[in-house]
């Protein structure tokens, strides 16, 4: 559902972009590193941090879930602080994309 607001709609497609172009220049950046010491690892590790207080009915919340689940299907360890908010998102976007071995405590965030 579209906010009525056009200011919510403009922060909101600003932060879709600086989102967007972050991930690209991650995926630039170890792509680099790899060329200058080949990765021994079978998997890459993306940590994924953020606010605690964020609920789960934002979108932040909802592009964060896709996010880690897209990773986690490209066969990418999705690694977090196990916290509520954006961490839980990330957890539960890995833990859809049926990847990886999660813990055992998956879900008991509040």
């Amino acid at each position: 559902m579209a906010a009525k607001d056009p200011a919510k709609n403009t922060s909101r497609l600003v932060s879709l972009e600086i989102l967007v172009s972050t991930i690209l220049n991650l995926w630039e950046v170890m792509n680099n590193l790899t060329r200058l010491r080949p990765s021994r690892k079978e998997r890459y590790r993306v940590t994924i941090f953020g606010s605690a207080r964020v609920p789960k009915d934002s979108w932040v919340f909802g592009e964060v879930k896709r996010l880690a689940r897209t990773l986690s299907g490209m066969g990418c360890d999705i690694v977090t602080g196990g916290g509520p908010g954006l961490m839980q998102a990330a957890n539960a976007g890995a833990a859809e994309a049926g990847e990886g071995r999660p813990q055992p405590f998956l879900g008991r965030a509040r």
